[in-house]
């Protein structure tokens, strides 16, 4: 019997596959045996699983995606190199990320920033061309140089963004969240985009969303003599959080007035966690009586010092508990008083600000602290009336911020 067969059209399916490739070790990205699969090319799958050091511009594009784990920093006073994202291109950054050049994301890129990681810009940066952000709750952006979002960017901020330049936002370029945008210098917002539902131009010192969160939220720090060894001090504290801490300090006194450091420790950077820290101090001069306190360390420079702890030859051991708090009343508010009680801070100047929902700065008022009134009351309207709507209370002294929601109705 004859079999007849009916011949159809045979169509190829091409599948693309982009190389794999994945850091094996610590140190130069340019260096082939650093990598599985030699230097990573822009168009790659990329995994980075260990601390490199730049010595090229970090590219990506055409359907590429780096996802970095470990550390990559461009160090401070080499060359210095940018970060390049476009054609669809992923950068999804779980750990610290460092470069001293510019950062630029566009032609439907799309970033990621994880939860309790940073980035670190020291150039300018742009979002453009239908980009899109997300930068998760306790993860920090911090840039240096200007910021640029053109043409359809979308950010999703809920966690910290910093710009210590100029902000410009054009052509439904928008950035929404439960987060916190600064930038210290002017913000230009037009053409359909707005900054966290808020499209009016801000002089300079422009905040947006619910305010900074402290640098460190610390819960504890203490000073205890060692029971064999009386010249060994074990020094711990407690961090509740974390946001751009690079390290501590821990200073020694034998009088409360002046300190002299005597180690340092490594913060965590972005933590949203309960973190132990622990250090023994060995002394060889001990005093009848010896103060220790702790010093918080920013990438960018900026310090908090906190109250010291006193320790006699006599005590196990000396304490200190951070409960400092702001109370504000009424609140809800009709809009004409209101004012704010401030527990248990350190004596010191003090900044407070009345802050609207779009982030502009209403009222402003500075107030001192001596060492016998640390729970005090202020007014802070001082005869304006706020009308209906949603505020925000700040409280700053030497980096240390507390923010409370206000509701006038």
């Amino acid at each position: 019997m004859k079999k007849n067969y009916l011949l159809l059209p045979l169509t190829l399916l091409t599948t693309t596959l982009f190389a794999q490739t994945s850091s094996i070790s610590d140190g130069l990205w340019n260096t082939a045996s650093n990598w599985s699969n030699g230097v990573p090319t822009q168009t790659e799958l990329v995994n980075v699983n260990n601390d490199m050091t730049l010595n090229r511009d970090l590219q990506i594009d055409n359907g590429g995606a780096y996802y970095i784990y470990g550390s990559v920093v461009d160090p401070v006073g080499g060359n210095t190199y940018a970060i390049q994202l476009q054609g669809s291109g992923i950068l999804d950054i779980r750990g610290k990320v460092e470069v001293q050049g510019n950062m630029n994301v566009q032609n439907n890129s799309q970033f990621f920033l994880r939860s309790g990681d940073t980035l670190i810009v020291g150039g300018d940066a742009t979002f453009q061309n239908n980009s899109e952000l997300t930068i998760e709750t306790g993860a920090v952006f911090i840039i240096k140089g200007n910021l640029n979002l053109e043409n359809n960017n979308a950010t999703l901020l809920n966690g910290n963004m910093y710009v210590e330049g100029d902000v410009a936002a054009k052509n439904r370029a928008t950035i929404d969240g439960t987060g916190t945008f600064q930038s210290e210098g002017e913000v230009d917002i037009k053409n359909q985009s707005s900054l966290f539902g808020s499209s009016t131009y801000c002089p300079g010192i422009c905040e947006y969303g619910s305010g900074a969160g402290l640098p460190i939220e610390l819960k504890s720090f203490e000073a205890s003599l060692n029971e064999n060894n009386k010249k060994l001090v074990e020094v711990k504290w407690t961090t509740l959080s974390e946001i751009n801490n690079n390290y501590f300090i821990i200073e020694y006194s034998t009088d409360g007035k002046n300190f002299n450091e005597v180690d340092q420790v490594e913060g965590a950077g972005n933590s949203n966690r309960e973190l132990n820290y622990s250090r023994v101090i060995q002394l060889e001069n001990i005093g009848s009586e010896n103060y220790f306190r702790l010093k918080q360390i920013d990438y960018d420079g900026s310090s908090k010092t906190f109250n010291a702890v006193s320790l006699r030859k006599n005590n196990s051991t000396s304490k200190f508990s951070n409960k400092a708090d702001a109370t504000i009343y009424p609140n809800p508010s009709n809009g004409n008083q209101l004012k704010v009680s401030l527990e248990n801070f350190e004596s010191g100047r003090y900044d407070l600000a009345v802050i609207n929902a779009n982030g502009q700065v209403l009222i402003n008022n500075t107030v001192q602290l001596s060492e016998n009134n640390q729970d005090s009351y202020f007014d802070l309207l001082n005869g304006a009336q706020l009308s209906k709507g949603i505020y925000f209370v700040r409280i700053l002294y030497n980096g240390e911020l507390i923010t409370k929601k206000l509701i006038v109705n």
